[in-house]
């Protein structure tokens, strides 16, 4: 008997010391939406215990829906609830013994409760900035934009954006590198096809991230090579259906400016007509557009959308589509994408500047140059994606395109340089007067002042095709974060352009001389490129990485010029005679010395090793590469045959850190060093007087160059008050910079350049800084926002003036410190029925050159002015206007210090059933006070330019939304352009911020989520 209880009391001991016996145990999974299959972001997580419900751990799943805790546990059986505003909450039982080191869930499905989801739908305005993580997001429905809009307007409203006539995107100063849609590539890379074709209320948030590069997200390995995107978040009742509009426009220009009088624009039309469909598996999106006038929307402003008039014809189809088994979120077994686009446009444009350039002596040289150029071209090209996964392990992704385009450009110029500032001495002889220092009554009566005039013709037009692919595999293994990478890409491009162009330039400080030249350049290039990279990760302890890559790269470019000089006493006009264009004839005007041959082989190696570690408060990622690399060039130029070859050893350090303190809070710091060679032509001692006002030759002792970069974040949100914060700072230098050494000719205009090395640390560096802020006031109805900007900018280059001789053997220093500063508010009150908006914006640039001290550069541009929508619901009429002054003072020609009121107005109305059609009358710079003037400070001098374009113009639009196969709650939501009730606040939709926690029981965290981002 006693050796029986014995028996059961060791057996018993035992049990006990087993179960008191802990073992760290990671658990993770996903969570979606049993009827959509959506990820639900922000949901709720409690690890349990079966026995008494006791809380172990928790935590909320990440945008991707993903979840993972990990905790010190004994063995024995556990509970994992998970719950979310509108959901049931759901449980899963699983067991724990001394062998479970990682215990991997299967995905966690959470059904609707309508009870609940009634209750959670409540009125609530919405946070126009939301921080997550490191995802900004802003909410549409705070950002109301007139009817019909695109998406371009849209992306005004969002506070930090800026978009340049050009169409670059940036945020706080930072450029866009690529426009997604729910997460997806959206025609490739240009991100001009979105924001002008995308219509504006499809969209539910933008959210503005760093996303890794694809070899980074398939490895988990950062490379350091993320991008910097915005990401379209599709509402949820816009998916499973065809979305569009039909837009037509037709307006006039209302005054006749000297511009539109030369062209004789009577016209100005637009159609665009744009079909899409979004879906969790797949998207399909087509658009064309033809016009010659910008529209769409009121808050651009900017007319025709640029300088000068252009005509387009544009279309192009993309689509996406996931298939297959589901491997895990957003990874199937099949994926193929593409897209492809065409275009045709010509524009004839307008332009002219004027310049100052800061001289040894003291003094300065001014000049001033006007242009017109009409330019057109044709393009089709092709970017396609085929993924492949055979199993959770393996991923083969391939990614092919092409591109093809052909154009041509006719331009005529005028220019003229100075040793006194000839809009200063306009305004002294001739107060009264409109002269131009262009005008031929201004090169008479100034003969003192004139340095030379000149005058061009160039034509040219050109082909270009190009070919390349990419191959990436990847092989991961049992063991987490072990994987091998292979990536491979080729591509092929060849082009052919022809250039003829003539100049005339006349020299008054040298006893009245003349120069003429007449050329032909006929220029056939091809290049070819070769490239692999494999990629070794280990893990090497608990949560971190070890990664080697090493990479090979091979380059061929080859390019023979001929040129053909022609008998100067031929018309400027590029008119020559006819039997020139027989090869037998032009032949005999060949230049040996002017033609160039080159060849240029590049052969490049990386090894590079970085670590990773990442915790549930840091990420850590640090890392360098090495880069041996071998350059062998031949050319033969002016006369000179030169073979040579250059070996180099250039690295790279690169850091990255991320700290969070919660969801709404983290800071990162990232830096990044990168060597770079400098061009083999700028290596090559060879004159180059081709262009008798600009010679130039090169420089055999030109060392490797050293950019340091340093960028430090702060972001932090508070989702009860509605508010956000958002601060950065970045800074930057580079050691050993390659500048030029200029020499300038007083007597010619002429210069002379060399390129050369800087010394110092500080020789060139820039730093700068942004805060932006916004939030709710106590009716969350009003809002309020500001955002201040302030950098700055320390260049460097050498110029001298005269000829170098046994006195004259020094370039002196000629410094420029640039100093710009910016700072934006706005304040805002919404209802059901209006928005007004009030904004004011001041910006203000100092630049001074260390040469001249006393000629400081100050100019201030200001914009302020208030904005407003209006619905009038039952007659479904929207107005909608905005007045604004743009003002600018401190630039050099007294016609770019003005005083600008911008008045845009629209009003529309909304007809047919379920308001299927909308007739709108757009009208832009009402009062024609609008002009494009822009500024450049350089470490030499500065420039002012000016563009014309037709900014002044009404259209009428006809716009009718397309909306195919939606239920009619959905319908009435796309015509009313406000959001529908199951939308509710929050990520999904789900209603909105939820209380609880990750032990207070259900409905934690956010609501919501609707598609877009990948992990």
């Amino acid at each position: 008997m006693k050796k029986r209880l014995f028996t059961l009391l060791w057996g018993l001991t035992i049990a006990l010391a087993a179960m008191a016996q802990t073992y760290t145990v990671n658990i993770h999974g996903y969570v979606q939406d049993y009827e959509t299959n959506e990820m639900i972001p922000a949901a709720t997580v409690q690890w349990l215990h079966a026995g008494d419900s006791t809380f172990v751990g928790g935590t909320t799943t990440q945008m991707n829906g993903s979840f993972e805790i990990r905790k010190k546990v004994p063995v024995g059986k556990y509970i994992l609830r998970v719950s979310f505003m509108g959901y049931g909450a759901e449980d899963k039982t699983f067991t724990i013994d001394k062998k479970s080191g990682n215990v991997k869930l299967d995905t966690i499905r959470l059904k609707s409760d309508a009870i609940m989801l009634k209750e959670a739908i409540i009125e609530a305005q919405r946070a126009e900035v939301q921080i997550v993580e490191d995802t900004v997001m802003f909410n549409v429905d705070a950002l109301r934009v007139p009817e019909g809009s695109m998406l371009e307007e849209l992306l005004r409203k969002v506070p930090g954006i800026d978009i340049s006539d050009d169409g670059v995107i940036k945020m706080n100063g930072r450029t866009i590198d690529r426009l997604l849609v729910g997460g997806e590539e959206f025609f490739g890379n240009n991100r001009d096809i979105a924001t002008k074709n995308l219509p504006a209320n499809i969209v539910k948030r933008v959210k503005n991230y760093e996303r890794k590069s694809e070899l980074s997200r398939e490895t988990g390995i950062d490379d350091g090579e993320e991008e910097f995107v915005l990401d379209l978040e599709i509402k949820r009742n816009m998916m499973q259906m065809w979305v569009g509009n039909f837009d037509a426009g037709y307006g006039q220009p209302l005054r006749k400016t000297e511009f539109v009088e030369e062209l004789g624009i009577n016209d100005l039309y637009t159609l665009n007509v744009n079909l899409n469909r979004f879906e969790s598996l797949q998207q399909y999106s087509a658009y064309a557009s033809v016009g010659n006038a910008g529209g769409g929307s009121i808050g651009r402003g900017r007319g025709g959308g640029g300088a000068g008039l252009t005509n387009r014809l544009n279309g192009g189809f993309n689509m996406a589509k996931n298939f297959g088994e589901k491997w895990q979120q957003n990874q199937y077994q099949y994926r193929v994408g593409g897209n492809l686009n065409f275009g045709m446009s010509n524009t004839n444009s307008q332009s002219k500047s004027s310049s100052e350039t800061y001289l040894q002596n003291g003094t300065s040289s001014f000049s001033n140059r006007w242009n017109q150029n009409f330019n057109e071209n044709k393009n089709v090209s092709g970017d396609f994606q085929f993924e492949w996964r055979p199993d959770t392990l393996w991923s083969i992704i391939f990614r092919p395109n092409f591109s093809y385009s052909t154009g041509g450009s006719t331009s005529t110029s005028r220019s003229a340089t100075f040793n006194q500032d000839p809009e200063k001495t306009i305004a002294n002889l001739y107060p009264e007067s409109d002269y131009s220092p262009l005008d031929s009554a201004w090169t008479d009566f100034q003969n003192n002042s004139r340095i030379n005039y000149g005058s061009s013709a160039n034509y040219n037009d050109n082909g270009n095709s190009n070919f390349s692919a990419s191959l990436q595999i990847v092989k991961k293994f049992h063991k987490q974060g072990r994987n091998l990478t292979f990536r491979g890409n080729g591509s092929y491009s060849k082009s052919n352009g022809t250039s003829r162009s003539t100049s005339f330039t006349r020299f008054y400080q040298r006893n009245d001389s003349t120069s003429t030249i007449n050329r032909i350049n006929y220029n056939p290039s091809s290049s070819h490129n070769i490239n692999g990279r494999l990629v070794w990760s280990e893990p090497i302890a608990l949560a971190t990485y070890l990664q080697f890559s090493y990479q090979a790269n091979y380059r061929y470019r080859n390019s023979d010029r001929n040129t053909y000089d022609l008998p100067s006493t031929w018309s400027p006009n590029l008119d020559a005679p006819e039997w020139l264009w027989e090869e037998e004839a032009y032949n005999a005007y060949r230049s040996e010395r002017l033609s160039r041959f080159s060849k240029d082989e590049q052969f490049n190696r990386d090894l590079s090793i970085s670590m990773r570690r990442i915790t549930d408060y840091y990420n850590l990622n640090v890392g360098v590469s090495l880069q041996p690399q071998t350059r062998h060039m031949e050319q033969i130029y002016l006369n000179t045959p030169i073979d040579t070859t250059r070996t180099v050893f250039n690295w790279t350090p690169t850091l990255n850190f991320r700290y969070r303190w919660d969801k709404q809070t983290s800071l990162n710091v990232n830096y990044r060093g990168r060597s770079q060679e400098p061009e083999l032509t700028q290596l090559i001692e060879v004159v180059d007087d081709s262009n008798p006002m600009n010679i130039s030759t090169g420089n055999a002792g030109l060392k490797p160059t050293f950019n340091n970069n340093l960028r430090i974040e702060y972001r932090h949100s508070n989702p009860e008050r509605l508010s956000s914060l958002n601060l950065g700072v970045n800074g930057g230098n580079t050691l050993n910079n390659i500048v030029n050494q200029t020499t300038y000719n007083e007597e010619t205009g002429g210069r002379i350049t060399r390129p050369t090395n800087l010394d110092g640390f500080w020789s060139t560096w820039n730093a700068n800084a942004n805060v932006n802020y916004n939030t709710a006031l106590t009716n969350q109805r009003f809002t309020i926002g500001t955002g201040t900007y302030f950098g700055y900018n320390h260049h460097e280059s050498y110029l001298r003036t005269g000829a170098l001789t046994s006195e004259n053997t020094e370039y002196p220093l000629a410094t420029t410190h640039s100093y710009n500063a910016n700072q934006n508010m706005w304040a805002s009150y919404k209802n059901d029925w209006m928005d007004i908006r009030l904004s004011g914006n001041v910006s203000y640039n100092y630049a001074i050159n260390e040469m001249q001290p006393d000629q400081k550069q100050n100019t201030w541009q200001y914009s302020y002015g208030p904005s407003f929508n209006f619905n009038i619901p039952w007659q479904e009429i929207k107005i909608s206007t905005n007045l604004n002054m743009n003002s600018r003072r401190g630039y050099s020609s007294a016609e770019f210090n003005t005083d600008e009121l911008l008045w845009n107005g629209q009003i529309s109305k909304s007809f047919l059933p379920q308001n299927a059609a909308t007739v709108s009358v757009q009208f832009y710079d009402i009062l024609g006070q609008l002009s494009n003037v822009s500024r450049n400070v350089t470490a030499t001098g500065h420039s002012d330019s000016y563009n014309n374009s037709i900014n002044s113009y009404f259209l009428v639009h006809f716009i009718y939304h397309l909306n195919l196969f939606g239920d009619k709650e959905t319908r009435r939501e796309m015509r009313m352009n406000r959001p529908s009730g199951a939308e509710g606040e929050g990520f999904r939709g789900r209603g909105g911020f939820g209380g609880g926690g990750f032990g207070g029981g259900g409905g934690g965290g956010f609501g919501g989520y609707g598609g877009g981002r990948q992990f």
